[in-house]
């Protein structure tokens, strides 16, 4: 029975695969609509349950960066200092003539007082431009308050790039406190930035997924700390996948700590990184935009904002439920209005036991781009990849079909729970293929 009330026909039936404590079985068969919807459907969700049978899919997550791959990977490198009477300031900054917007607040975060040393990514410009910054406090006996502070950072316009700066930053932020304030000079900073092509390793990225051309899709690059997504993944354990729904329906998503940022900024990444495919027919799949650390003067910004993930050292984010869809403080997950989706179910246990699980898995192992053996974590990403594309694909293959119906067996087909998943899908659905119908159920 379809939300109209008329009854459907079905045709043709495929095998529904089902988990029994940890080994697999085609148990009955169940309707589908065509023998085509069979042919791809089967493929393409083949992974969930025989991961073998699913060729390796090349994949790129973030197609929001790619446009500005060939711009120049260093916009700004600037100093920032603490001033006892006038509080953040920008000490140096090359070139002499770019806005720097506010820099001076997101290289060092509110509460680093506190702490001796961080690493900080951060948006500006209304995410068309990217920071990294290495921030140091040292204890001066001679100076205001007993201590300094500085951070050291450049602006680029692709986030994928930045950690890449990160060696040479490290290496020049104890330089800066060694230059002296009576007459410091800045002449490396401004090299780097003249020369910095020269100075990047980029055997650094990692190429998960190579670029296929035969079906354009793009390569994956991950640019970022190796474990930090294996860390990222067990710490929330089955809930990883209630974040990896609201990441695939794009919400607002904050993340709130004391300082230091560096570990709230991979997990923005890496809840990116969840939400990763390849599906070049589907507009806006993969236009989920971090902003790493922002403070209370992005609040006018995202304000405007329908989705972002960012990360918050203030307190008073908490209390403003109006800027976030899902407010994340430790692993304690909270989504005021979302509230359907926001506790694991059976589908989730089953499929975060799969997903430990990935790096025995043959087709997850196969080598990388550059002919090494993938890591734990490069396995995990391969997961979330996969597991994307197929069901974008299913949900592709079910709106081509003469039907346009979604039924119960398809969503178990898919590894979503038919009862418990229907919120998340009917919205997921809804934002990439408004002319689907879903089945009416009363029960699982």
């Amino acid at each position: 029975r379809s939300w109209r009330g008329k009854e459907k026909k079905t045709e043709n039936i495929f095998l529904e695969p089902q988990i029994c404590h940890g080994r697999q079985h085609r148990v009955r068969a169940l309707p589908v609509l065509s023998s085509s919807f069979t042919a791809v459907f089967s493929s393409s969700l083949a992974f969930l349950f025989w991961p073998s049978a699913s060729p390796l899919a090349p994949s790129s997550p973030h197609s929001h960066a790619e446009g500005n791959r060939d711009a120049p990977s260093i916009a700004a490198v600037f100093v920032i200092s603490f001033d006892p009477r006038k509080g953040n300031v920008v000490e140096f900054q090359y070139p002499p003539d770019i806005k720097l917007d506010e820099v001076e607040f997101k290289a060092m975060p509110s509460g680093s007082h506190i702490i001796d040393s961080d690493v900080v990514y951060f948006s500006v410009h209304n995410s068309s431009l990217y920071g990294l910054s290495l921030f140091r406090r040292i204890h001066d006996e001679d100076a205001v308050r007993g201590m300094q502070a500085k951070s050291v950072g450049i602006l680029c316009p692709n986030y994928e790039q930045m950690f890449l700066h990160r060696p040479f930053l490290e290496d020049h932020i104890e330089k800066v406190f060694a230059l002296g304030s009576d007459v410091p000079n800045f002449d490396a900073l401004v090299a780097y930035y003249k020369n910095f092509r020269a100075q990047i390793d980029a055997a650094a990225v990692r190429v998960i997924f190579p670029a296929d051309e035969n079906t354009g899709a793009c390569a994956l690059q991950v640019a970022h700390v190796v474990g930090s997504f294996e860390d990222f993944a067990l710490r929330f354990g089955r809930q990883l996948f209630v974040l990896w729904k609201f990441a695939l329906l794009h919400k607002r998503i904050i993340f709130h700590s004391k300082p230091p940022v560096y570990g709230m900024c991979q997990d923005v990444y890496n809840t990116c990184l969840l939400a990763a495919n390849t599906t070049q027919a589907v507009e806006g799949s993969r236009n989920y935009t971090p902003l790493f650390y922002i403070n209370l003067l992005d609040i006018p910004n995202i304000q405007k904002l329908q989705s972002y993930v960012a990360c918050v050292t203030e307190r008073v984010f908490d209390e403003k439920e109006e800027l976030f869809d899902v407010f994340v403080k430790g692993t304690s997950i909270v989504a005021p209005r979302l509230a359907a989706i926001l506790r694991p179910n059976q589908a989730d246990t089953a499929r975060f036991a799969r997903f430990k699980m990935c790096h025995r898995d043959a087709e997850y192992g196969q080598p990388l781009a550059d002919g090494s053996a993938p890591s734990m974590e490069d396995c995990m990403i391969r997961f979330f990849v996969r597991l994307n594309n197929a069901l974008f694909e299913a949900l592709r293959v079910l709106a081509e079909s003469q039907h346009k119906m979604v039924t119960k067996e398809h969503v178990r087909a898919m590894g979503l729970h038919p009862v418990d998943d229907r919120v998340f899908l009917e919205e997921f659905a809804g934002a990439y293929f408004p002319y689907l119908t879903f089945e009416v159920q009363p029960c699982c």
